[in-house]
Formats: structure tokens, sequence, C-alpha cells
């Protein structure tokens, strides 16, 4: 299970086969997402045999979906620890000013 607060972005999974999947994640995002925008036969056989099966360039789509959401999930995480942080820091220094002017007892 993730953290995940109730602003933040649901990942839509893609259902697809895990041979897919495996297919996908072994090129990377860049390549898959020319192959579903662009025009253009491909020189491996893998990335031939998913150019011309249209269900194949479907399920690409939806990975590229999940793989888009799980990057904003992603950075908005980071920028939630980044705020509490900074909030830490603050009620420090805040705690701090009020010791030094109570006189540090």
């Amino acid at each position: 299970m993730s953290f995940r607060l109730p602003w933040m972005r649901r990942v839509r999974r893609a259902n697809i086969a895990q041979r897919s999947r495996d297919l996908f994640e072994r090129f990377g995002e860049d390549i898959i997402a020319q192959m579903v925008a662009a025009s253009f036969t491909p020189r491996v056989r893998d990335l031939q045999d998913m150019y011309n099966d249209d269900a194949m360039l479907r399920h690409a789509a939806m990975w590229l979906t999940e793989r888009g959401d799980e990057k904003v999930l992603h950075e908005q995480r980071v920028e939630f620890v980044e705020w509490a942080i900074l909030l830490f820091v603050v009620a420090g220094v805040i705690l701090d000013i009020i010791l030094v002017c109570r006189g540090g007892k």
C-alpha cells in the first residue's frame, strides 16, 4: 500500500499483459511514445510487431498514461515533503526566537 493524500492524483493502471509491459519497459517511454505518435517503421523486430498491431498500440497508449500518472504522483510527493521540511524549519526558527526572547531558560 502506498501513501497518498486525498488531493494527490490517482494512478490509472493499465490493464495489459505482462509481456506487453515488459516490452514497453525494455524500450522506455520515449521510444514507445514515438511508436504511438509517429508513422515510421522501426528496425527492431519486437517493435515492428507492435507497430502493426492496433491492440498493442492501444496498450502502449494506456501504459504511457500510467507512466505519466506515476510521474505526476512522484512530483506531488516530493513537493509535499519539501513543504513539510520547510514547515518544520520555520517552526524550529520560531521556537528558537521564543527561547532567545525569554532569556534561554
